[in-house]
């Protein structure tokens, strides 16, 4: 008996690795291997990102002396958490504290950024760049920028992720969104993937990014190595068109001048200095966003690569500038179609929500989200009362996320107290 459980122990074991996604090893990304697998597929893409690389390029050329933007530039996110069961079905604070890390991520303002003094701190670029969770649907209606559905598909085929007629969901309007899939990934070894500028046709609904559901946001169900976001601030810089540091050659060209050349990918976290390709004294940027290391170890844009952003969102990019989707086109308080509302908005002392469907349990959970994501307090509503007293919190404006077990919306809210 012993050999027949030997190897039924061993076949647990092999089932179990081939199809566990609960642990990565090392970062991985998947961007530019599907980006050639197209290419094969399709001349025309290769042409098309040789033009968007020409336009860019002239862009920076004009626009040398004053290259970043002097204002905030929203980016409107609309995130689809296609969910197999309770493990892939993420939170909203899950889904929301990605947002957070990538307003901090893009604007250099991450904590972490200060927890080291080397040299190449000195080039750390600020983008200008801002998500937002969208609040209009491509009709116009209001929506929270969430959207969940249960699938049954185990995406061997991550394309299919974002194709409605393969088991998964389409997005919206890539000129107008940025689409972001959340899911269960039974592979191993992935973590990410974005589409390239110039692989789809301007505002396709299957252009965005997937992210691994352990390796979104910064609490919840997280890989203990990827648990600062920085896997979707690493796909949307692909989404932007930054390449890998290392140029996906040995020592090969980012096309970005102010990051040093590297013979390739950096894993873990590396001291430093970390010496290749003649790059004295100081070695490889392994702390950019663009490396392979983990989480805790990168922290930084270039102002060369904020450029290149910068650049792709006044060319390839340039339709989701005047989206105007993170700013309803009626009144804040208003929900669309959803028949319930807020007032008064501003509020002080007390709110009143009406319209609120019948609830499947006696009280519904009120929450409130400061515009960066973060939750700063929260309350229950009895079901069939209508007022609400408003917590003491600083005047601004704030996302009210309603919810029981049947039932979700939000809307914004300004206080004044």
């Amino acid at each position: 008996m012993k050999i027949p459980f030997t190897l039924f122990l061993l076949t647990f074991i092999f089932l179990s690795a081939s199809y566990s996604v609960d642990s990565v090893a090392v970062r991985t990304c998947s961007s530019v291997t599907a980006l050639q697998e197209k290419m094969a597929l399709d001349p025309e893409i290769a042409a098309r990102r040789a033009s968007l690389d020409m336009a860019a390029q002239k862009w920076l050329e004009d626009n040398s002396s004053q290259r970043l933007s002097n204002s905030v530039i929203t980016i409107p996110c609309v995130i689809f958490n296609l969910y197999h069961d309770s493990l892939d079905s993420l939170s909203y604070e899950q889904l929301t504290s990605q947002i957070a890390a990538l307003n901090k991520d893009f604007s250099n303002s991450n904590a972490d950024r200060l927890s080291s003094s080397h040299p190449y701190f000195s080039s750390m670029g600020n983008t200008t760049l801002q998500f937002c969770l969208a609040e209009r649907d491509p009709d116009g209606q209001a929506t929270s920028g969430i959207i969940r559905q249960k699938v049954t598909n185990t995406f061997a085929n991550k394309d299919h992720i974002k194709y409605s007629k393969d088991g998964g969901l389409d997005g919206w309007p890539s000129d107008k969104y940025l689409n972001i899939w959340v899911t269960k990934v039974n592979d191993a070894t992935f973590l990410g993937q974005a589409d390239f500028p110039g692989i789809y046709a301007e505002g396709s609904v299957h252009d965005g990014l997937i992210v691994q559901y352990n390796a979104f946001g910064t609490v919840g169900t997280l890989d203990g190595t990827f648990n600062k976001g920085r896997t979707a601030t690493h796909e949307i810089g692909h989404w932007l068109n930054l390449n890998h540091i290392w140029g996906d050659e040995y020592c090969g060209d980012d096309k970005v001048s102010d990051t040093p050349v590297q013979e390739k990918e950096n894993y873990g976290c590396p001291a430093f200095p970390h010496i290749t390709c003649s790059n004295t004294p100081n070695g490889d940027m392994f702390m950019n966003f663009m490396d392979y290391v983990d989480d805790a170890c990168m922290v930084m844009f270039t102002q060369g690569q904020a450029n290149r952003m910068l650049a792709t969102l006044n060319n390839s990019r340039s339709g989701i500038l005047s989206s105007g989707k993170c700013s309803g086109t009626t009144s804040i308080g208003q929900n669309g179609s959803s028949g319930w509302r807020i007032y008064p908005n501003p509020a002080q002392n007390y709110l009143y929500i009406e319209g609120l469907p019948v609830a499947g349990h006696p009280y519904f959970t009120v929450d409130f989200y400061t515009a960066m994501g973060q939750q700063v307090h929260t309350l229950q509503l009895r079901a069939g009362e209508n007022m609400l007293e408003m917590p003491a919190l600083p005047n601004g404006t704030y996302v009210l996320h309603i919810h029981d077990g049947n039932f979700s919306g939000t809307h914004k809210v300004s206080i004044t107290q």
